[in-house]
């Protein structure tokens, strides 16, 4: 049986993964918005750009962690 606290941080890890794919989402979807306007400066598509890289670097952060987490709650067995 795995310990409490190696299921809690396996837990906590994927509660991690689907907030960070949900601001992902969101991101994309916030470029998509700006895309769709009439007139829309440089500035703000680079910054929606610059926030889906962001937000996809933390994604793929918390989804090592969720690794790193599964590994370790599988060896406390």
């Amino acid at each position: 049986m795995p310990s409490m606290e190696a299921v809690q941080k396996f837990n906590q890890a994927q509660r991690d993964c689907r907030w960070m794919w949900q601001a992902m989402r969101y991101a994309r979807l916030n470029l998509t918005q700006l895309q769709a306007r009439p007139a829309v400066s440089q500035k703000d598509l680079s910054d929606a750009h610059d926030l889906i890289q962001s937000t996809k670097q933390l994604y793929f952060q918390a989804m090592d962690r969720l690794f790193v987490c599964h590994d370790e709650m599988m060896q406390s067995r």
